[in-house]
C-alpha cells in the first residue's frame, strides 16, 4: 500500500486505462445506438439487462474514458508534490497550492486538488481515511 496519494491515483488511473484499452476493440466499434442493440442480447443474473444499464454502457465508451484519464492525469501533474522550503505543518507541498513567493513552498501536505482526485477511488481497500479532503 502506497503512503503517496498521487502514486495511488496513478496506479488507479494505469487500471481503469487497461481496462479501457482492452474493452476498446469491441465497444468502439459501431455507434452507440448499434451497441445498444448488441449489449440488450445479454442477461445478467438470468434477466436481460436494463435498457438504462445499456444506455449507459453505450454513452461510456472506452474512448470517452481515456480521454477523461488524460485529463486527470495532466490536473494530477499539475499539483505535483515536493520537498518544502518552509516545513510546517508537513515537510512537503504542492507546487501550485502552497506556493508563497516570499518562502517559497510551504509544507501543508497533500493539495485539495490531488486529495479530490483521490475520492473517486474512495471504495478501493488501500484508500486512506487521511487523504480524505
Amino acid at each position: 500500500m502506497s503512503t503517496d496519494i498521487a502514486e495511488f491515483i496513478s496506479a488507479r488511473y494505469d487500471e481503469a486505462e487497461a481496462l479501457a484499452k482492452e474493452a476498446g476493440g469491441y465497444l468502439n466499434s459501431g455507434t452507440p445506438d448499434e451497441l445498444v442493440i448488441d449489449l440488450s442480447r445479454f442477461v445478467a443474473r438470468g434477466q436481460p439487462i436494463a435498457t438504462s444499464a445499456i444506455v449507459y454502457i453505450a454513452m461510456n465508451r472506452p474512448q470517452d474514458r481515456l480521454a477523461d484519464i488524460k485529463l486527470k492525469r495532466a490536473i494530477l501533474a499539475e499539483h505535483k508534490h515536493v520537498k518544502a522550503d518552509w516545513p510546517h505543518p508537513c515537510d512537503f507541498g504542492c507546487e501550485n497550492c502552497h506556493y508563497h513567493a516570499e518562502y517559497g513552498s510551504m509544507g501543508a501536505g497533500w493539495c485539495a486538488t490531488v486529495r479530490q482526485l483521490g475520492t473517486e477511488f474512495d471504495q478501493h481497500p488501500d484508500y486512506r481515511e487521511a487523504w480524505k479532503p
